[in-house]
């Protein structure tokens, strides 16, 4: 074992010896062999920024072509070149991409589609700020309201899907940010965003990198547009207006005047649609460049390396590579290189290509096959070629013969074949998605589709853990530009991040919770079901089976799960808040008057539609006060027995019609506790008070001060017959859990001989052969 690691280790070295060596030959300044300094900047100027990226392009060249290869074939390209096929006197030939590549795309993908509203928040945080009591429901507003200014965001959508496609077809892809404050990324698939070819695949391990993007004039004009701030973040004012004048027409727009920028602006300001579209996008390159000291320096230029300097430069903008980039990537390949990792185009290209052949020749072979063969005895009979029809007879022009043929028989030379590419790339797309699953048509049993289905999750979770561990990464990094206490709001997102703060506030949680959150704990939400929706339905119908052990918390939690998973999130408000949001129910107004009924004497009756669970916890919270009444404040017990003794009859009715449901069973046993205690207290309360009444009643005869004897012994008897009602609801309880107990083991007895039934006759159905 120590050998092994001390093998890796040697690797590891050679190959980062190897990354240093490959980035010194970049024109990239290193430490003085010297004195061993480090250089103030790694990037010594314009000329060497365009030679590192020309650089990176050239290695990427091979890359890049396989890549444009493998995107044709997800867009339909056919598998044949349709110019070699008319140049070869083929072009009747069959000739089609039957689009199975980009089917299997959107099937893949359906999974991460299903993230987005498959969960109530995108993250979960906890803040530091606060006391313990306070910080979760701080935390659930600050998730809910940071998801609330995500889904406001009307590209995220968009850009998701773009790096969820990208990192499917390739195995990378990357969210870049290009600003310091701005919170919202952008997408760069592989090839647009260059990186030395030994990189690591790791954010940490890169280096440099070149991010291609194209700007339009009125994009660019934006930078600089208060050209002393433009100056001052780092802009170069002139290099930018001459790059945009240099793309577009307006030097041709008025050539006697001398300043063509000045004719520009007009333009711009009269038509900024025209200014816009009147030129070439402006194609740049953004440079990451890592500092030795960790910080990462940020260059942009022309693509085309015109210019006599940078069009931006900011030495040490971001504090580490993570903020500034993160890399999707599908495992880390076969040699740990980003360049090494192959996504799901290139494991079914070449498949997917003999597929489309040999589904060609299978058409053109049975185009042939419902054909008859002529053949003209001479060149000019070719040119008599017609057939006359008699009633239903058709005579065919002299000069020609019926060749007899004998087709081969396609069925059983192709379609094996066929078959078996097929079987291949359900194979290949399995690690992708859990459709393959059930890619035939066979009848399955219940035992089969569950082990299938639960084999179906094991694969999309492998799958969907990898895509999570960078979106928890690319979360956490927006979180922490949302989180900056200095964020200008007149900056890029700034105006969603000062909705986002008076929200929270006005929700009663202090900007401090949202400072003082541990970025450490900023993750994102895990889908119940690892995006696929028959797997959730799965789990969730486990867990409403193990629900009657949740709180009362859990189970509203789980029931919104399942509304959600009908409907969306975006609609479960409608008919279930949320667990910390409350709302005036009216069954609970309607039980707080039947408290007032009961305590002035009124008789009201059950119902068997009644909201028993709703009324329960209203009843026995009134209950509660009498005994806090009696207790603390030393009220009379003789002025509350009565009432206190109808509420709790009353109480003990609604607990009776709900004791036998099974979803409830922990929420019956818990209020049968607490009206047992609460009657045992009333009894005690009403011996202690038959004690007093017969002491008094033997020790004083009637006087001014006194009550009658006679009054007393009523009093008594009274008492006497409050405690016997309370005595028979505390049996009638009891009864009740007794009852309760033997019903849920005669279920469970029930439920296991079924169970036993049912796998027995799944396994004989399995076993029995098929004619």
């Amino acid at each position: 074992m120590l050998y092994a690691e001390s093998v890796i280790q040697q690797s590891s070295y050679i190959m980062a010896k190897q990354g240093i060596e490959e980035l010194a030959d970049m024109e990239l300044a290193t430490l003085n062999p010297e004195t061993g300094e480090a250089p103030e900047e790694r990037l010594r100027d314009l000329a060497s920024a365009h030679n590192l990226y020309t650089s990176l392009r050239d290695d990427d060249h091979q890359s890049a072509m396989n890549r444009a290869s493998i995107r044709a074939m997800f867009d339909g390209e056919p598998p044949f070149d349709e110019q070699d096929l008319v140049a070869a006197n083929q072009g009747d030939r069959c000739n089609l991409n039957f689009d199975e590549a980009g089917a299997i795309l959107d099937k893949a993908q359906a999974g991460y589609i299903d993230l987005l509203n498959s969960v109530p928040t995108y993250i979960s945080v906890k803040t530091d700020y606060g006391e313990e009591i306070e910080r979760e429901e701080w935390n659930s507003i600050i998730a809910d309201e940071f998801t609330r200014m995500v889904k406001s965001w009307p590209e995220y959508s968009h850009r998701f899907l773009l790096l969820s496609s990208y990192w499917l077809q390739d195995g990378v892809s990357f969210a870049c940010f290009d600003h310091a404050y701005d919170w919202k990324f952008n997408v760069a698939k592989f090839g647009d965003f260059l990186i030395p070819r030994r990189t690591f695949a790791a954010e940490e391990n890169i280096q440099v990198a070149c991010w291609i993007r194209e700007y339009e004039a009125h994009h660019l004009y934006s930078f600089i547009r208060n050209e002393k701030t433009a100056t001052r973040a780092g802009w170069n004012v002139k290099e930018v207006r001459k790059a945009i004048i240099d793309c577009s027409t307006a030097k041709e727009l008025d050539n006697t005047r001398g300043d063509q920028w000045e004719t520009w602006q007009e333009v711009a300001k009269n038509n900024d649609l025209y200014a816009s579209t009147m030129g070439a996008p402006i194609k740049v390159v953004h440079s990451f460049v890592r500092e030795f000291d960790g910080t990462v320096s940020h260059y942009i230029f022309r693509e085309n390396g015109e210019g006599s300097d940078f069009l931006f430069k900011k030495k040490s903008r971001f504090e580490n590579i993570h903020q500034c980039a993160v890399g999707f990537t599908y495992g880390q390949g076969t040699n740990g290189y980003y360049h090494g990792i192959r996504g799901l185009g290139w494991r079914i290209f070449s498949l997917i290509q003999e597929l489309n052949v040999a589904r060609c020749q299978y058409l053109d072979g049975a185009k042939l096959a419902s054909s008859m063969l002529i053949q003209p005895r001479t060149p000019q009979d070719l040119e008599k070629l017609s057939l006359t029809y008699f009633g239903p007879y058709a005579v065919l022009a002299p000069g020609f013969d019926a060749v007899p043929s004998s087709i081969p028989n396609f069925g059983q030379n192709i379609q094996p074949a066929i078959n078996e590419l097929t079987r291949l790339v359900n194979d290949k797309v399995g690690q992708f998605s859990s459709q393959a699953m059930f890619s035939d048509s066979r009848d399955r049993t219940r035992f089969e589709v569950e082990a299938s289905m639960q084999q179906a999750s094991e694969l999309s979770i492998t799958s969907l853990n990898l895509f999570y561990e960078p979106m928890d990464r690319l979360f956490r990094e927006m979180f922490r530009r949302v989180q900056r206490k200095n964020y200008p709001s007149n900056a890029k997102g700034g105006e969603e991040v000062a909705k986002f703060r008076a929200r929270l506030e006005a929700r009663g949680v202090p900007l401090e919770a949202l400072y003082e959150v541990d970025l450490d704990s900023v993750k994102v939400t895990r889908a119940v079901g690892g995006g696929s929706a028959a797997s959730r339905q799965m789990a969730l119908r486990e867990l409403t089976d193990l629900s009657p052990a949740f709180d009362v918390l859990g189970r509203q939690r789980l029931l919104r799960d399942r509304i959600a998973s009908r409907i969306g999130y975006d609609s479960v408000d409608r008919y279930l808040p949320p667990p910390e949001v409350e709302r005036i129910d009216i069954n609970e107004q309607l039980a707080i008057l039947e408290n007032n009924d009961l305590v002035e004497g009124h008789e009201v009756p059950i119902r068997p539609n009644d909201p028993h669970m709703i009324h329960l916890p209203v009843h026995i919270r009134k209950l509660n006060e009498f005994v806090q009444d009696v207790e603390e404040r030393g009220a009379p017990l003789e002025n509350v027995a009565e009432p206190m003794t109808a509420v709790h009859a009353h109480a003990v009715s609604h607990l009776e019609s709900v004791q036998a449901d099974p979803l409830i069973r922990e929420d019956v046993a818990f209020y049968r506790e607490a009206l047992q205690q609460i009657g045992e207290i009333i009894v005690r309360a009403m011996l202690r008070m038959e004690k007093i009444r017969r002491d008094a009643a033997a020790q004083q005869q009637a006087g001014p001060d006194g009550a009658a004897p006679q009054q007393q012994g009523e009093d008594v008897e009274f008492a006497a017959g409050l405690r016997r009602k309370l005595e028979e609801h505390q049996v009638k309880l009891q009864m009740m859990q007794r009852e309760t107990e033997a019903k849920i083991a005669m279920r469970i007895q029930e439920s296991q001989a079924k169970s036993a039934i049912a796998d027995s006759e799944a396994a004989a159905r399995i076993g029995r052969p098929k004619f």
